[in-house]
């Protein structure tokens, strides 16, 4: 994960995040990031061995960064905060 601070405008810091997501599985998985007025994903599943880069702008605050059809059932949830 990479991130660059930019100031939005005078009041808003914002942080320009590139998720690089490596899927070493067996399965086809997607990747979201929600929170603070974001829900973002691939639009297409990352095939097993295969790579993705999500480009996302966030404000600090908490986000959740899930696997949205297995998080529940392998744990694939994580919370991001950002500052």
């Amino acid at each position: 994960m990479f991130d660059h601070r930019h100031q939005h405008s005078q009041d808003e810091l914002v942080f320009l995040v590139d998720f690089v997501v490596k899927n070493n599985g067996k399965e086809k998985h997607n990747f979201r990031v929600k929170g603070n007025g974001v829900d973002e994903r691939f639009l297409l599943d990352v095939k097993p061995s295969d790579s993705k880069v999500m480009h996302i702008t966030l404000k600090p605050g908490m986000y959740e960064i899930t696997c949205p059809d297995n998080e529940r059932a392998l744990g694939m949830k994580r919370t991001l905060t950002v500052e």
